[in-house]
């Protein structure tokens, strides 16, 4: 990573640090050493708050609970959540280049677009919620190589925007599933794109270098 440079990370609990996401990422934008590339912000998932957890993710028996809260359903959520609330402040209007990457196909905020679009309006942002998933957002697969997920990532966005991950321990694919999943792709292009070249692009990584 000490060849990536203008990165930021935030975690998805984002009820925990009241919204951490308009001020922290105006802080990090504003205090990027080098702004010759966009900034990159990955909002990587927790595990929520207590009081979060005993309000939405307890109640069942305590390791249903804890997998509900977390790679069940909440962890994903939350990020998502915390993703989203960037938009609506407006912060993508004031710093059109910043670039979000989140994991497991976009933690489910691609497959509620339509119903967040709505939230422009009443926000008085320049574009459609949907508009900023295709120009500010990164999904990766984070080891989920359903092919219907990449389907509809691509009615969402276009594999310029794609990233190949893997997600250890709880999701640990085999040569034969990646190959499989690359198989989906139309194109050798298209697959270099989501196996290298695009967080090569993203990060600022030389792919020649050793």
């Amino acid at each position: 990573m000490s060849r990536c440079h203008g990165i930021g990370q935030a975690r998805g609990d984002h009820r925990a640090a009241r919204h951490r996401s308009a001020s922290s990422t105006r802080r990090q934008v504003r205090s990027s050493p080098r702004r010759s590339a966009p900034w990159r912000i990955f909002i990587h998932p927790q595990i929520p708050s207590d009081a979060l957890r005993d309000a939405a993710y307890r109640g069942i028996e305590p390791l249903t609970d804890l997998g509900l809260a977390t790679f069940g359903w909440g962890w994903h959520i939350e990020a998502a959540t915390a993703a989203l609330r960037v938009i609506p402040r407006g912060t993508l209007d004031r710093h059109p280049d910043l670039q979000i990457v989140l994991g497991h196909w976009g933690e489910l905020l691609p497959f509620w677009r339509d119903r967040a679009d709505s939230l422009a309006r009443l926000a008085g942002l320049k574009h459609r919620i949907s508009d900023y998933l295709r120009t500010n957002l990164f999904l990766t697969t984070s080891g989920m190589l359903n092919p219907a997920l990449l389907h509809h990532a691509l009615t969402v966005t276009t594999t310029d925007r794609l990233i190949f991950s893997t997600d250890s321990p709880f999701q640990q694919p085999t040569r034969a599933d990646i190959d499989t999943f690359l198989a989906h792709f139309a194109s050798d292009g298209d697959r270099r794109k989501i196996s290298s070249t695009n967080a090569a692009t993203l990060f600022n990584i030389d792919l020649t270098a050793r």
